[in-house]
């Protein structure tokens, strides 16, 4: 039966944007795919639709990873192409290995297209490459693998001269040094500006909360300086170790807000801290008139301050005063009482010398 498509993709469901990422590569290069994700549509019965894929496909694309292999679905999948070749001398099943994983049985003895670690450019010439068939025979004949040599009737290379991939990866380190310095450079002046600004607008001295605020404030500036100064210098404990350089950008950080926190509470920060002492007691008025339900003044009425046990009575007006020595203004709780009037209890803050109040008769 003639093939109707060059490539079945076999994939699992977790791998869907490689296998279209490779079905796209393959149909650009001018190849016919046939794809689970394109090609099997609403309504179709999907066994009948992989049968007729893995029939009608001359060559099968496997997509391996840890997902591929633990799936059972796709077992019979590839199992079909390798039926049909399994010395592989017809290169009819092409395995793909886009994740990390272990290869097992029979996969393991089958060479596969391995795209893990490369970027786009250097994954798509390995997967054209791969799909050939017979020798893979390279256009241009090897330069010599000697030291200090050159193809003959090739000019030397000018030694300030990189080659392509190694000037870029110069390009683009220089980019990002350039970009942590400038970072340093804005933090370090946001810091000296912040730091001016306190030694010359600042009071001599500040309440404690916002002696705390401020001194946090530039030690957070301060440790952000010094983690980009300490990767400007490229200090770093290992160069095998991805984290060696952070660790030591972290360390310079937590060195320099530790520093600067230490510089705040001592005697020698720009602004100290105000400390506040307790104050004295002194005297408050609470005074105020008392009303039956007709507006007329009550005689007699037990006006008194829970709180501080003061108690006393009105006069022939109605009117009392008693008077409290707190360090503050404070809120209290004021109670007025009398036979035959129900108990009234409110709030009022010391200092209020108008207070006024009803009393209900009692039925």
């Amino acid at each position: 039966m003639q093939a109707k498509y060059d490539f079945f993709i076999s994939y699992n469901k977790a791998d869907i944007q490689w296998a279209e990422w490779i079905a796209w590569q393959l149909e650009k290069a001018k190849f016919t795919t046939i794809l689970q994700a394109w090609d099997f549509r609403p309504g179709s019965n999907f066994v009948l639709d992989m049968q007729k894929a893995a029939e009608n496909a001359r060559r099968t694309v496997m997509v391996l990873s840890p997902s591929y292999l633990k799936s059972f679905y796709t077992h019979p999948e590839w199992a079909a192409a390798f039926a049909r070749d399994p010395t592989g001398e017809k290169g009819l099943l092409v395995p793909v290995r886009v994740r990390e994983c272990e290869l097992k049985g029979v996969l393991a003895q089958i060479v596969y297209v391995d795209l893990v670690g490369l970027d786009e450019e250097a994954a798509r010439d390995g997967l054209l490459k791969g799909i050939e068939i017979g020798r893979v025979k390279p256009v241009s004949a090897p330069g010599f693998p000697g030291f200090g040599t050159h193809p003959a009737g090739e000019q030397p290379q000018f030694p300030g001269t990189l080659p392509p991939i190694t000037a870029d990866l110069q390009r683009s380190k220089w980019t990002r040094t350039k970009q942590q310095s400038l970072a340093t450079w804005i933090f370090g002046s946001l810091l000296f500006a912040f730091l001016l600004g306190v030694f010359i607008f600042s009071p001599e001295m500040l309440p404690e909360f916002k002696h705390r605020l401020l001194a946090i404030l530039s030690a957070l500036l301060a440790a952000l300086f010094g983690y980009f100064l300490t990767g400007e210098i490229n200090l770093e404990i290992s160069k095998e170790s991805p984290f060696g350089q952070l660790a030591v950008k972290a360390a310079g950080g937590v060195a320099l807000f530790a520093l600067v926190l230490w510089w705040w509470s001592s005697p020698l920060a720009p602004v100290q801290k105000q400390i506040e002492l307790p104050k004295e007691p002194y005297e408050q008025v609470l005074a105020g008139s008392v009303y039956n339900q007709s507006g007329d003044p009550i005689e007699d009425v037990k006006v008194s301050i829970p709180k501080y046990g003061k108690t006393v009575s009105t006069n022939s007006l109605g009117r009392f005063e008693m008077k409290v020595e707190a360090d503050h203004q404070l809120t209290v709780e004021l109670m007025a009482q009398k036979d035959g009037f129900k108990t009234h209890e409110q709030y009022a803050t010391l200092g209020n010398n108008s207070i006024s109040f009803t009393l209900k008769e009692t039925k």
